[in-house]
């Protein structure tokens, strides 16, 4: 299969899953990060957001709406998204740090996202 269609099929398999619950925080995270994954950036805000409000400590949500605000960024060179990026960066950084720092992926990740910034 090619890796487009495989893509389009995941997200096709994790909108099903949806209708059946659709108010579980790791779909709306995987639908997010499928759509990322897909180039739809801008679809890729709303279920991650959502999974943030059912859980607002998920961190991989965090991340991904990190990643996705900053990428939004990179392509489009609008303020909006980078002041996006850091909230929800310094966010993610803070929270994990409040759980015994489990990645220092995430405090790079902040480092990086402060650094273009200024």
């Amino acid at each position: 299969m090619e890796p487009q269609l495989a893509l389009q099929d995941a997200l096709e398999k994790i909108d099903a899953a949806i209708v059946a619950y659709p108010n579980h925080p790791y779909l709306l995270y995987m639908r997010g990060r499928q759509r990322r994954l897909n180039g739809d950036l801008e679809g890729a805000v709303e279920p991650l957001k959502k999974a943030l409000q059912l859980h607002d400590d998920f961190l991989e949500a965090l991340a991904e709406l990190t990643v996705t605000y900053h990428q939004l960024f990179k392509r489009n060179g609008d303020a909006e998204s980078l002041i996006s990026a850091i909230r929800y960066v310094d966010r993610l950084a803070d929270l994990d740090q409040k759980q015994g720092a489990k990645d220092v992926l995430f405090l790079e990740m902040q480092g990086k996202i402060h650094y273009e910034a200024r």
